[in-house]
């Protein structure tokens, strides 16, 4: 149906937003030469969620 077609471009109107989280910087030292070639770093960080049946109170 053309109903079909208008939610496949804008999402139906009624889908739940998810939540955007803000975002987070971090600073990492790299020289003009690893710019330049190519740098791999690995970068690990904690995130913390609320378990959605407690609502992060521990039941």
């Amino acid at each position: 149906s053309p109903m079909d077609i208008f939610d496949m471009f804008y999402g139906g109107g009624t889908r739940k937003r998810e939540n955007i989280s803000a975002n987070v910087e971090h600073q990492l030292g790299v020289t003009l030469e690893e710019l330049y070639i190519g740098a791999v770093r690995i970068l690990a960080v904690q995130k913390n969620v609320f378990c959605v049946k407690c609502e992060g109170r521990g039941g």
